[in-house]
């Protein structure tokens, strides 16, 4: 298995981990962000509508599970494909929750995970904007 692959296993175990611990809403993730992060991960959520921010570290993660707690009794990224490209990854996912008032969610969402020495080091959220999403990983028409 080369890097790329690797690196689409290693995203495809975070993502089953993530879900597993219900880290998305609850739970403790230190022991999963050590596992599969670089103690300085950036989480790039700029692109979103709401709350467009870019977090560090494993305090950042905190902050936007704190978020998304706020909102959601339940929310998970059910895996749909894991294209490798290098040191990225480009994840499409469902996006499945129930809301704090009960509102059920099913949004299909793309991200670019960059992975280092076997590490998520940045995690580009694209939301909807798939053609964006692969261009960013080099897979698209301008890649």
């Amino acid at each position: 298995m080369d890097r790329s692959e690797e690196n689409a296993a290693l995203a495809r175990r975070a993502l089953e981990a993530l879900n597993r611990e219900n880290l998305m809403v609850a739970g403790d993730p230190l022991a999963t962000l050590r596992e599969f992060c670089d103690p300085e991960v950036e989480w790039d959520f700029s692109r979103r509508a709401i709350d467009p921010e870019i977090y560090h570290g494993y305090d950042g993660w905190a902050s936007i599970a704190r978020q998304f707690a706020s909102a959601w009794q339940e929310l998970r990224l059910e895996l749909v494909e894991a294209i490798p490209a290098g040191d990225e990854v480009v994840l499409i996912a469902d996006m499945v929750g129930r809301s704090n008032s009960g509102i059920e969610l099913s949004q299909r969402v793309a991200q670019v995970w960059t992975f280092r020495d076997g590490k998520l080091i940045r995690d580009r959220f694209f939301g909807e904007d798939f053609a964006g999403c692969l261009r960013a990983a080099g897979l698209g028409e301008d890649g």
